[in-house]
């Protein structure tokens, strides 16, 4: 019984696994990045043919692609991408779509009223804006309003991901939507593929695994997400 128990538990594994859609971009020297980021570089140092084996230089910027904002990003005795409890970034998440907005335009706590009854307490909640997909979307994003981000702490939400390259209006000063979401122990994705949009109005278990960089504002992430339920 133990035997087929197990075996029907691997199968159950297998099959979620095989479900997974990968939410992350490539990292690569053409890639958009944030305007004002550095560019990705990517150098080849070695190759088989001349030392018999591959090895490349990267460097980028801590929030290059899909990536995570640690608190210390706009917090001044915030925590470092390293000392951040990664589970923050994993768990049961919803994906909202708001695609129907004009890009460059705010989600506001009215546009989230609609949807309140899909969000629980503890969820990660994934905005589909078709930012990803868009030519421009370096400046002109879709993004979350200061009162969208009051409303995700009323829900207790947990986290927020996005497609848009930044959860903040472009040129902001400010900052009031990281500061309110980071200051009161939020978890932020930016950067998400435009494959987020396959799972629209899907409830997903998401893993999100930044790389531990020490004592730093954000780090590139691997995200995945693997279909639970669809909702209305």
């Amino acid at each position: 019984m133990r035997g087929a128990s197990r075996l029907r538990d691997s199968i159950g594994i297998r099959s979620f696994l095989n479900s997974a859609v990968d939410l992350s971009r490539t990292i690569s020297e053409s890639m958009k990045v944030y305007p004002g980021d550095p560019a990705p570089s990517l150098t080849r140092i070695s190759s088989i043919e001349k030392q018999g084996l591959n090895l490349t230089r990267i460097i980028i910027g801590s929030h290059t692609g899909t990536h995570i904002d640690a608190p210390l990003h706009f917090l001044p005795t915030g925590k470092g991408a390293d000392r951040v409890d990664f589970r923050l970034y994993c768990g049961e998440a919803m994906v909202l779509d708001f695609s129907h907005k004009k890009l460059g335009s705010a989600i506001g706590s009215q546009d989230l009223e609609a949807v309140s009854d899909r969000i629980r307490a503890n969820d990660i909640v994934l905005f589909y804006t078709g930012s990803s997909k868009s030519k421009a979307d370096q400046k002109r994003f879709s993004y979350l309003a200061p009162s969208a981000a009051k409303w995700i702490l009323e829900k207790h939400a947990k986290c927020v991901g996005t497609d848009s390259l930044s959860v903040e209006k472009f040129g902001s000063r400010t900052f009031e939507t990281h500061k309110l979401l980071l200051s009161n122990g939020v978890g932020i994705i930016e950067g998400l593929n435009s494959s987020l949009k396959q799972l629209v109005g899907t409830r997903v278990f998401l893993i999100t695994m930044p790389l531990k960089v020490e004592d730093c504002d954000g780090a590139p992430s691997r995200v995945v997400a693997m279909p639970l339920a669809r909702s209305r």
